[in-house]
């Protein structure tokens, strides 16, 4: 290794070598931005299920997260998030959520929502008297204010429950960043997720090509250039 950097050839004095080295760093940072684009770094911690933040007053699942008096709150299954977005597309943060939801549901069909039980994907239309009950037997604590389009594209106010497992409150973690992991998992790199991979991290996707090209630069290129080391 000794001379590996050829201080032989002093390099540091030809225009074109510091080029390559300017072009160099530039490589590894727009690399680097690119591989932390590419991959989720941010490490979180669970606060809780849903559940455990519902209380016996209504409230929309934005302000049960802002009732944590926590910054960057997510909500997921009971993985740690694996994308910097959450489950809000499914469980939407205008839901409402309460230990009773009795009044709340008898308020929409006052006001002429819809009322619909039963799965994301095939759900039945109903009255408040059966939504309740269903409510009730299943201990359903959230209910989803929405609304379809008709027939003229008019859009129709409704409200729905989500009966699926994966989307039921009790199942739903709210998480917070975790300042140790996302330090852990940017040197490391190591994270297992839902479908329990594992990615080479952030230094590695740029560590391992630079000594590549490094390697090449020196112990290749310049050998051809330049031949052997001068003694």
């Amino acid at each position: 290794m000794k001379n590996f950097f050829r201080n032989d050839l002093n390099l540091n004095s030809k225009w074109w070598h510091r080029l390559i080295k300017v072009t160099f760093i530039i490589f590894i940072v727009i690399t680097a931005l690119l591989g932390y684009g590419e991959f989720n770094l941010t490490g979180y911690s669970k606060l809780g299920t849903l559940s455990d933040y519902i209380q016996n007053k209504p409230q929309t699942i934005q302000q049960i997260i802002d009732n944590t008096k926590e910054d960057n709150i997510v909500l997921s299954g009971k993985f740690e998030p694996t994308n910097r977005k959450d489950d809000s597309w499914i469980t939407p943060r205008d839901a409402i959520c309460a230990k009773d939801l009795t009044d709340t549901v008898k308020n929409f069909e006052s006001k002429g929502y819809e009322l619909y039980i039963g799965p994301m994907f095939g759900r039945t239309k109903t009255d408040s008297q059966t939504l309740l009950k269903d409510i009730q037997t299943k201990e359903i604590d959230c209910i989803i204010p929405t609304f379809y389009t008709g027939t003229y594209n008019e859009k129709i106010p409704m409200v729905q429950t989500y009966e699926d497992d994966d989307y039921n409150s009790k199942n739903i973690f709210l998480y917070k960043p975790n300042s140790l992991k996302t330090a852990w998992y940017l040197i490391f790199g190591t994270y297992f997720s839902n479908s329990v991979y594992v990615y080479s991290g952030i230094w590695s996707f740029t560590l391992f090509p630079s000594l590549i090209l490094i390697f090449i630069y020196y112990k290749l290129i310049l050998y051809i250039i330049f031949g052997a080391k001068k003694k």
